[in-house]
């Protein structure tokens, strides 16, 4: 598989629908929540677009900002803000209108940082002053798109990706958010399609592709040393999901060497070690997010070769499953989106955890030798509360 095959969903010849969803508080749709997990699902908005999207929370709001309008068939600058507090929510825009962009939140910041516009990578860093509700812009060392971030600390870091011509990065720019200061480091190896999770003072950026094969390469950056230290996954893979909670960092799900995933690498920060667990069901291209005790992955699905094995792949599955561990207990427990989404998003703050974007498929065809999957791309936000 390529190193940007994950993006064949978004190919122009891809047919759509989008869904027009209200804000409700329940749907049959979605399962109640599991009354042992500690979160309930509280409803569904209904965000200003349909688009994949960058997500990212700090200071009590949760930003989806940018990705690509399949109504206009262009990249979008729309932003759209929940408050968690207020339960209210604004849109503003981005700087430039881009999708493959990344973001993460710091202190009273966030960024979102990368992306692409009509095959041409951008550079732009677009900083949101929580406190202030402003917008400030930066610049990346090198313009590339597919980058992954994570933040801890006073420290964000956006790494990897794809520059000019589809090279892969092993580029990391750091963000210091007391000093309004930008440093540069590399990954041990380029490559694009990884995770990247935080917890303590580690920063932790692991699996990804390079050079058309998956890999099990993990860096660690350790925050007040401003150094850096690697190790492995437990299987080589790439499209899975990372992030942090509580004293551990998670890797979760994946396309490896042997197929699809359903291991979760754990790493405890404290005493530097490694454990496994597993999702209920194997998959990629899942949304992560934590709040509160709880991380929680959301979706995904599972690639295979569709009937006359033209070499297109499909979605056999797309899921709503969601898989919640809870860091204090160390258990996990499953509930569900309200709809099946691949590539969708996910950020938390305080008590909430909201996912939105991605892609739900609608129909297939096999017609002349030819297989085409229908998708449509929902404006729906899933909101989750802690208890």
């Amino acid at each position: 598989m390529k190193p940007n095959s994950f993006l064949l969903l978004f190919s122009p010849k891809t047919i759509l629908a989008v869904a027009a969803v209200v804000v409700i508080l329940q749907t049959s749709s979605c399962s109640k929540s599991n009354t042992h997990s500690g979160v309930n699902f509280t409803g569904s908005a209904k965000l200003s677009q349909g688009a994949v999207v960058a997500a990212a929370a700090a200071g009590g709001k949760i930003l989806f900002a940018g990705g690509f309008d399949y109504v206009a068939y262009t990249s979008t600058k729309t932003v759209d803000i929940y408050d968690v507090s207020t339960g209210i929510w604004s849109t503003t825009q981005l700087s430039e209108a881009r999708g493959g962009l990344a973001g993460t939140g710091a202190g009273n910041k966030i960024l979102f940082a990368g992306g692409y516009i009509n095959n041409v990578v951008s550079k732009i860093v677009d900083i949101y002053d929580v406190t202030t509700d402003s917008w400030t812009t930066a610049q990346l060392s090198k313009a590339r798109s597919d980058l992954v971030a994570a933040a801890s600390g006073n420290k964000v870091l956006f790494a990897g990706g794809q520059g000019a011509g589809a090279a892969l990065s092993k580029t990391v720019d750091i963000y210091d958010v007391l000093s309004n200061t930008w440093t540069t480091a590399q990954l041990s190896e380029a490559r694009v399609a990884l995770a990247a999770g935080a917890a303590g003072n580690k920063i932790i950026f692991a699996g990804g592709t390079g050079a058309n094969q998956a890999t099990k390469t993990v860096d660690i950056y350790d925050v007040p040393s401003n150094t850096w230290t690697t190790a492995q996954l437990s299987e080589a893979r790439f499209s899975l999901a990372g992030g942090g909670v509580g004293d551990k960092v998670l890797f979760a799900g994946g396309l490896g060497n042997s197929g699809i995933s359903k291991t979760v690498d754990i790493y405890t920060v404290s005493t530097k070690t490694w454990t496994t667990a597993g999702l209920s069901q194997a998959r990629e291209n899942l949304a992560v997010a934590s709040a509160g005790d709880k991380m929680f992955f959301g979706g995904g699905n599972i690639l295979t070769i569709p009937p006359g094995g033209n070499g297109n792949l499909y979605d056999s599955t797309v899921y709503k499953t969601i898989d919640i561990y809870n860091a204090s207990s160390n258990r996990w427990y499953t509930d569900q989106l309200s709809q099946p989404r691949k590539n969708a998003v996910a950020a938390g703050s305080e008590n909430k955890i909201l996912f939105a974007g991605g892609a739900t498929p609608d129909s297939a065809t096999y017609a002349y030798g030819i297989f085409t999957q229908y998708y449509s791309f929902p404006k729906t936000a899933d909101i989750f509360t802690l208890r």
